[in-house]
């Protein structure tokens, strides 16, 4: 039994409109970058019921556009995890510093 598609479409919505309304209400980076990966996963949803029902397109070019959204979104993980380490080990999170660091 296959689920109809505006399930799919219904959930990547809400999935995408909390992160939306995450990324512009808080200041705070971690809710930020976190809604970020809402935004990500609301497109997974929508996609993975769109190309469930197409029947014109094979599976391969699903796989390749879902790849994509993974390393993106494992990005912003490694993203926050940089910025978390920088902030718990270096007193002083000066960019222009950072940039003159060679190694």
């Amino acid at each position: 039994m296959m689920l109809p598609l505006n399930y799919f479409t219904g959930v990547g919505s809400l999935f995408l409109a909390l992160g939306i309304a995450g990324a512009i209400g808080s200041r705070h980076f971690i809710v930020t970058i976190l809604s970020l990966e809402l935004i990500f996963a609301g497109s997974i949803v929508a996609l993975a019921g769109f190309f469930g029902y197409a029947t014109a397109t094979n599976g391969e070019f699903f796989l390749i556009m879902l790849s994509l959204w993974a390393v993106a979104s494992v990005e912003i993980v490694g993203l926050v995890a940089f910025y978390v380490y920088m902030r718990t080990k270096v007193s002083d999170f000066d960019l222009k510093r950072l940039m003159q660091l060679k190694g």
